[in-house]
């Protein structure tokens, strides 16, 4: 009934067809067994997951907490603020990036980083592939503001991200390119 917005989708080896993208909708289309089947803030993250002709919707999640998730706050260009990616592992289990300023998104206590550091950061996660079970999820950001605009998965799962910041203290690994901003 709100604004619906798709990001990204990717196919799996079946056909089946992920997408990731944001909403602000209480009623946007979800599953009984899903993740989250309720809208939490101002704007969610939703993943859906459709049959390989788009006529049955096979799984479809909210991912958020009580402010904006999914939408990016670091935005230079038109349709910067609609970006997020979605990939797949070779078992099926569905990884996300996005971007989140709310304090309470479902980080695990257990994450690299479990809490919010600036006024948004990226946030990330992983997902089973019937988008049940939120395997793990994270912030990931510095004191100012940070943008999770992609996400790549290399043949051992190691997993890739790409994004924006405005904070002089994100965390990096000694030895990379780039660590003054």
């Amino acid at each position: 009934s709100a604004t619906d917005k798709p990001h990204s989708l990717i196919a799996n080896e079946q056909g089946e067809v992920f997408v990731y993208g944001s909403t602000s909708s209480g009623n946007f289309p979800t599953t009984i067994s899903a993740f989250d089947p309720t809208f939490n803030g101002v704007d969610d993250i939703v993943i859906s997951k459709l049959n390989p002709t788009g006529s049955a919707l096979l799984g479809s999640t909210y991912i958020g907490g009580s402010g904006s998730d999914g939408l990016n706050g670091m935005t230079n260009n038109y349709g910067d603020q609609f970006r997020g990616d979605i990939e797949l592992d070779s078992a099926g289990y569905v990884y996300f990036i996005s971007t989140t300023n709310s304090t309470d998104f479902p980080a695990d206590t257990s994450s690299f980083q479990a809490t919010v550091g600036g006024a948004y950061d990226a946030c990330l996660g992983k997902l089973t592939p019937a988008l049940d079970t939120l395997i793990w999820a994270a912030y990931y950001g510095g004191s100012q503001g940070e943008g999770g605009l992609s996400i790549a998965l290399n043949s051992t799962a190691e997993i890739f991200i790409s994004g924006a910041t405005s904070s002089l203290n994100m965390p990096v690994t000694p030895g990379v390119l780039g660590l003054t901003n």
